[in-house]
């Protein structure tokens, strides 16, 4: 009687009990820091926008979103011509398998100005008082900060200096909100004011549009003095498209 001998590979007795997961591997570099970004980005239904943000040189953005939205790119596109997928987004930096924390950021359909001003042209502060600009100049690129920044400027006679830097390099989306930052370098916001010998410490800028204009417009903004002083400022200045 002739045996049979069966011959049973290793590769096949194993596969039988492969696991694939897409688990990530694990962080053996550095981590990046947390991407910085506008906090809220308006889209009107039907329109569309785009979103950057500031990450370490050399990352990979990721960004998701709501309905399993998910996006690997420099910046983000939003297209509501077909959709309206309004809410959180986050954005994330990757590099070598290392993640930041992410950056949240929320989508909505209007931008809610949450003061009142009677012009486009006066800034009142509880320490300074009344400035007016009555001009609204074009904006400008330049390079501030060790990068390219969009910046807006305006001086009329008996006004403080008021200078306006945008973290960006283009002109900035409209409507939209940025943070203000504490310091020219861009730590924790993607808007820095100097206004007089005074700077911007906390708050908001709400950008809007008016008459082929934009309208940067500041709700009770927080600023500090070269003396350590702390003072609010609301007002609104316009400036050319």
């Amino acid at each position: 009687m002739k045996r049979i001998i069966l011959y049973i590979t290793i590769a096949a007795m194993m596969s039988g009990c492969a696991k694939v997961t897409d688990e990530q591997l694990p962080c053996t570099g550095t981590k990046p820091s947390q991407p910085r970004v506008q906090s809220q980005v308006v889209v009107a239904s039907g329109g569309n926008n785009y979103v950057t943000a500031q990450a370490d040189p050399g990352t990979t953005l990721i960004w998701t979103g709501p309905n399993n939205f998910k996006y690997s790119g420099s910046e983000l596109y939003l297209n509501f011509y077909n959709n309206t997928n309004y809410g959180t987004y986050s954005v994330k930096a990757v590099s070598g398998g290392c993640e930041s924390d992410p950056a949240t950021f929320q989508v909505s359909s209007t931008l809610s100005v949450p003061c009142s001003v009677p012009n486009n042209y006066t800034l009142t502060s509880t320490l300074l008082g009344n400035d007016y600009y009555y001009y609204d100049p074009n904006f400008y690129h330049t390079s501030y900060s060790g990068a390219y920044r969009t910046v807006y400027s305006n001086s009329p006679s008996g006004s403080r200096q008021l200078d306006i830097y945008f973290s960006s390099s283009t002109t900035p989306n409209v409507p939209t909100i940025s943070d203000l930052d504490s310091t020219s370098a861009f730590s924790s916001g993607d808007c820095y004011v100097s206004y007089g010998t005074s700077h911007s410490v906390s708050g908001k800028i709400y950008l809007t549009y008016s008459n082929g204009d934009i309208i940067m417009t500041l709700c009770n903004a927080r600023f500090k003095t070269a003396q350590g002083q702390y003072f609010t400022v609301i007002g609104a200045v316009s400036a050319q498209w």
